[in-house]
Formats: structure tokens, C-alpha cells, sequence
């Protein structure tokens, strides 16, 4: 079965474009919700028209309610956010890391006094992420996604799980497709995609299982290869289906002009995206295509088509 994730967005101070661009690929692959610290603003750095469009979209999808709002019980805006962390809570949280990090490291007076840098950066690091763990846990999540301001604290610890992984082969997959920047999506894209991200799912789902067990050295390169080949095979598949399709009388018409260029991805793609739904009609075992009419639909929205 297609494995669906409840997202926590680890916290930043603004939202720039990679953090928008990171939930938005969240919610439309593997994500089902997506948990943010309320009172997250839009960083300024953002052009004004984007910088309201992405404010925006994040009402519309904190009001279909698959982006949430946490907040703690001490925080002034509270009344509307779908889980507020009691004072309790916060305490018992703060005070369990404490526990385990002093239990784990061995944590002693010259750590805490920098005498051991590399210990005193492990300790922060350590403690950044049980915060993270704890946070996720009790908004209900059951994985983490990072933002800019601490996606350099994963990479240096390559956690090999199935949300990271996840994230990191669609990342890879979308860049060999070509798929433009997808903060321009508005909230009805987002919706769209998402009713058809289980065919995503269930192209990716069994090998991102086989990584993560599996800690290899060689994890960006497996991820390069398997990408290629998916890419590959989308394409003699595309060309496959049109070439039988261009056959038929009923659709002969629609794609007399479309030809297909087996180095890019469609020439013109223009000419094929924009008939790829009618298309998509004519194709029997539509199932067994699921992840074409995905990437379509993705590269059609994305490219403004």
C-alpha cells in the first residue's frame, strides 16, 4: 500500500522560497498534512506578487485543513490552530531531552563550559532534533521535513528514513524531469495533484522501502540510477503510447502535430501537454500508466501550459 506521511515542518523564522517549495512538494507527493509553527511569516526577500500569492495559498490550505498550525499554550495566538501544546507538555518535553542527551553523552561540566567543540556541537545537534521528535510526536506526525535554516544539520548526519528519502528521490526525480519551481502552484493546483500523487507513490514506494534499510555509502548514487531509469522508461512509454495511439482515427486528429523527441522529454512539449487529458481518456490499463498522467499533469501546471 502507498505509504502516506504526516509531515512536521521543522520551525523557521520566515518562510522563504525553499521553504514553500518544500511543503509544497510535501502535499503533493507523500504528504497528507503538513504541520507548521503558527505565526510563520513570509520572509520579505520575496517579491511582492509571489509573496502574496504564497500567503495566499497557505490560508487556502491551512483552511481545507492539510496544512495545520501548532502552537504552545504561552504563545498570544492560539484560538484557531489545530493543536496548542500545554505548559505540561512543553515541560515534561524539555525536560525528558534533558534526560536523555545527559544519559546518552555523558554530558559534563567541560562540555557544557566549550572545551570540546565538536562535543558541545553534537550536543546542540542532538538536542535540536529530540526537540524536533518531540514536537512531531505531539502534533501526531510521523515524519520531519527541515527547512533552510537547518537542512545542513541533516545532511551531515544522512538519516536513512523513509520521509527524508523520500524527499531527497523526489527532489532528484522532479530535477531529471525538468519540473520547474512549484511555488507558483496555486491552492486548486496543490488539490488536484494531491488526488493523483498515490500513482506517484506507488511508482517510488518499493524502492525507497529497499533504502531505507539499507545505510550504503552509495545511497545519492542508487537514487541518480534509479531516477535515470525511471525517466527512461517514461519516455519509451510515452513514445510507445503515442505512436499506438496516433493509429486510432479517434485521437489521430489531436496528435497529428505532437513529435516526440526522445532526448528531451516531449518537442514541442507545448503541443502534447496540452492535449495529454484528452489523451489520457483513450489510454486502456490507465492504472499501469498512473505515473505518466501524473508527470503530465505536473509538468503541464508547473509550466504555465
Amino acid at each position: 500500500m502507498s505509504k502516506l506521511l504526516n509531515i512536521y515542518y521543522s520551525p523557521v523564522p520566515e518562510i522563504n522560497r525553499f521553504d514553500w517549495e518544500q511543503i509544497v512538494q510535501s502535499l503533493i507527493t507523500y504528504g497528507e498534512e503538513v504541520w507548521m509553527k503558527s505565526g510563520s511569516n513570509i520572509s520579505a526577500k520575496i517579491v511582492d506578487d509571489e509573496r502574496k500569492h504564497v500567503s495566499s495559498c497557505l490560508n487556502e490550505l491551512i483552511e481545507e485543513r492539510i496544512i495545520k498550525t501548532w502552537s504552545f499554550e504561552t504563545d498570544k495566538s492560539k484560538s484557531t490552530n489545530n493543536r496548542v501544546i500545554s505548559k505540561e507538555e512543553h515541560i515534561e518535553l524539555y525536560n525528558n531531552i534533558n534526560s536523555s542527551i545527559s544519559y546518552q553523552s555523558g554530558v559534563n561540566n567541560n562540555l557544557l563550559q566549550g572545551k570540546n567543540i565538536d562535543k558541545v556541537t553534537r550536543f546542540i545537534e542532538m538536542r535540536q532534533e529530540l526537540w524536533n521528535i518531540g514536537l512531531a510526536s505531539l502534533c501526531g506526525a510521523n515524519s520531519i521535513v527541515y527547512g533552510k535554516s537547518n537542512s545542513d544539520f541533516v545532511k551531515s548526519n544522512r538519516f536513512y528514513r523513509y520521509d527524508e528519502l523520500s524527499k531527497s528521490f523526489t527532489e532528484t526525480l522532479f530535477k531529471k524531469f525538468n519540473v520547474p519551481s512549484l511555488s507558483g502552484l496555486s491552492a486548486a493546483d496543490i488539490l488536484e495533484l494531491r488526488l493523483e500523487a498515490v500513482k506517484y507513490r506507488k511508482k517510488i514506494d518499493v524502492f525507497i522501502e529497499k533504502l531505507a534499510t539499507n545505510n550504503s555509502e552509495f545511497l545519492d548514487e542508487a537514487i541518480i540510477s534509479k531516477c535515470n531509469e525511471i525517466y527512461d522508461e517514461y519516455l519509451n512509454q510515452v513514445y510507445n503510447l503515442v505512436i499506438e495511439k496516433t493509429r486510432s482515427n479517434v485521437v489521430n486528429n489531436t496528435i497529428k502535430d505532437v513529435t516526440i523527441n526522445t532526448v528531451g522529454i516531449f518537442m514541442p512539449i507545448a503541443g502534447f501537454l496540452s492535449i495529454a487529458d484528452n489523451l489520457f481518456d483513450y489510454f486502456e490499463n490507465k492504472e499501469n500508466i498512473g505515473f505518466i498522467f501524473y508527470m503530465i499533469m505536473l509538468l503541464k501546471k508547473t509550466s504555465n501550459i
